[in-house]
């Protein structure tokens, strides 16, 4: 039995990694496990890969997930699909919750604007529920966090410098979409470095990210 070598131009990988990925975002099951697969995939064939088309992907997989909880009843995303987004609805959803955790997610309504960035919250009233609709709520998402990081990996990199015990050390991160200031190691996504060990952070691309 012979195994025969499987070629691809550039543009067929690219192609076919953006078209699996559209396809897995946001269907709850074992498949966000393959985003960071998805992430080595890009990171090992990079030099082969536009970086404009990257960009692009980073953005496509945003305004896929702020498509994704715009299907819940509690939640109306505007300007997903603009292309000058910087953060997902769930990133900027996210970080409003943190900020207001006297609001009750399943009683709130957020409005969620991807080009300001602004949320707006308001009484969900039980009279004005699309009964069809479930409230979303963050700490069940469990898939989306992980194609948050993935297009943060290739856009939105950070080098950050930690001081153990005296040792100085870098690692390449990324912000956590979900849980706030925290950054996790690109290179493994379940690995977070502790926040009182860090002494610099620097930004590997030109936008500053200060969420």
């Amino acid at each position: 039995m012979t195994t025969e070598s499987i070629h691809l131009s550039p543009t067929d990988f690219d192609n076919l990694l953006w078209c699996a990925t559209r396809y897995c975002i946001g269907r709850h099951s074992y498949v966000s496990g393959y985003a960071q697969d998805f992430w080595r995939i890009i990171q090992s064939n990079r030099k082969n890969l536009s970086q404009e088309r990257l960009e692009l992907f980073a953005h496509d997989i945003r305004a896929e997930i702020s498509a994704r909880i715009n299907y819940y009843g509690n939640i109306s995303v505007k300007h997903a699909n603009a292309l000058c987004i910087k953060y997902d609805a769930l990133s900027l959803l996210a970080n409003y919750v943190r900020s207001h955790p006297e609001q009750k997610e399943g009683e709130t309504f957020y409005e969620i604007d991807c080009i300001t960035e602004n949320v707006e919250a308001s009484s969900w009233a039980i009279e004005s529920r699309r009964s069809a609709l479930l409230p979303f709520y963050i700490c069940n998402e469990f898939d989306l966090p992980y194609w948050a990081l993935l297009a943060n990996c290739i856009d939105r990199q950070y080098e950050v410098t930690l001081n153990c015990n005296g040792n100085e050390r870098k690692e390449l991160c990324v912000k956590h979409p979900v849980i706030g200031g925290e950054y996790t190691v690109v290179s493994n996504w379940s690995t977070c470095v502790c926040n009182q060990f860090i002494v610099d952070v620097k930004p590997l691309f030109s936008e500053e990210d200060d969420r």
